[in-house]
């Protein structure tokens, strides 16, 4: 009977105990699990080159060439500048093409003209069209042909309207199969000066040499949003279950 009373006794202030003991645990968990669980990766499409009003050309080089789309679905922002420059090689007439057709962009340069392409994205709605701080920045290639050998310089400009950064990457060997080529923002020149939560442009430039083709595909991105409410939420939860237990636990005692 003594050893009952005593456990009748001291029940509630157990109580109270492992129930604080179990919420501080639980609230610690979640605060460790928080990065893992509230950084979710989403993707953004910046172009999927499914509509355009942009009809196609064959640039004889020297000359140049621009377009503007907007208010166009699938496009980040709602709007694409388009920036085509043919220049001749040993003053041999040539040309440069471009064309937008199936979700496809296509572009070739002749065997004695080199040419540069110029893809720009602005728009109110950029920043929100990311889906977050964008992380990574993905040009996915359906083919690259090379003749000249000289490979493709692509460069890749990010603005929050007051700074700029930048990246340049070389795509060296001919594909025939599809690739991706990715631009890491923590490696651009520039990006600590450019708040890129709230970018306002974003250019691609294509730079290559002669007798070289390629397909394009899609632009997109890679954001990590901040930390979610959700998991504010569990810790609000665990400190609301903790007062729970000791509520219940003046209870028992009194």
């Amino acid at each position: 009977m003594r050893n009952l009373a005593r456990r009748s006794e001291y029940a509630p202030q157990e109580v109270i105990a492992r129930g604080w003991r179990m919420s501080v645990l639980g609230i610690m968990a979640i605060a460790l699990a928080m990065p893992g669980m509230a950084r979710v990766a989403t993707a953004g499409m910046i172009d999927d080159f499914s509509v355009t009003s942009f009809p196609g050309v064959m640039l004889v080089a020297p000359g140049n060439a621009t377009h503007h789309d907007i208010g166009v679905p699938g496009v980040a922002g709602g709007s694409r500048e388009i920036a085509l420059q043919a220049v001749s090689a040993n003053g041999i007439i040539d040309s440069v093409g471009l064309e937008i057709a199936g979700g496809v962009m296509s572009y070739a340069t002749g065997p004695a003209a080199q040419g540069s392409l110029q893809l720009s994205y602005t728009g109110g709605s950029l920043a929100s069209d990311l889906g977050g701080a964008p992380e990574v920045i993905w040009v996915d290639f359906l083919r690259f042909d090379d003749a000249s050998s000289a490979g493709l310089d692509v460069t890749v400009v990010v603005s929050d309207g007051v700074d700029s950064a930048s990246l340049t990457q070389t795509v060296a060997a001919p594909s025939l199969s599809p690739f991706s080529l990715g631009f890491q923002l923590a490696m651009f020149s520039g990006i600590a000066s450019v708040d890129v939560g709230v970018l306002q442009a974003i250019s691609i430039q294509f730079d290559g040499g002669m007798g070289q083709d390629f397909q394009i595909d899609g632009i997109r991105s890679v954001s990590i949003p901040e930390p979610g409410a959700f998991a504010l939420a569990g810790i609000a939860g665990a400190v609301i279950a903790a007062w729970a237990t000791w509520s219940r636990g003046r209870r028992l005692s009194s």
